[in-house]
């Protein structure tokens, strides 16, 4: 991978600003998931979409990712207030049904139960 292209940031140091902050260094899991998905079957990918996480099977391959960008643009993020803080008089609100569209990710009322909860009832 070309180290000069602006793409590649091995490990940003945000510990060094919060210590609590782990520091990104790996794109290899978004590529470990895909791998994965893409050896579903029919059933599996009929029950990821049965729990509501349709979208994760739809997840592009990116080969590459701009951690440092990535890592800030996270850092913005106000969780409590839903927004991304662009400066100290300006946001940007989301709400969940926002990251359900773009992630997949569930933001309704389906109850998902563990294996011991469906032999109990």
């Amino acid at each position: 991978m070309d180290q000069d292209d602006g793409l590649h940031h091995p490990a940003v140091d945000l510990a060094a600003s919060d210590p609590a902050c782990p520091t990104p260094t790996s794109r290899t899991s978004l590529q470990k998931v895909c791998a994965l998905i893409t050896t579903f079957n029919e059933f599996k990918r009929r029950l990821v979409v049965e729990i509501g996480f349709g979208g994760m099977l739809r997840l592009p391959a990116i080969t590459r990712l701009n951690l440092k960008f990535s890592a800030w643009i996270m850092s913005m993020v106000d969780g409590p207030n839903r927004c991304i803080k662009l400066s100290q008089d300006r946001s940007i609100k989301f709400w969940p049904e926002d990251i359900h569209k773009v992630f997949g990710i569930p933001c309704g009322t389906i109850g998902i139960h563990s294996p011991e909860y469906q032999q109990a009832e």
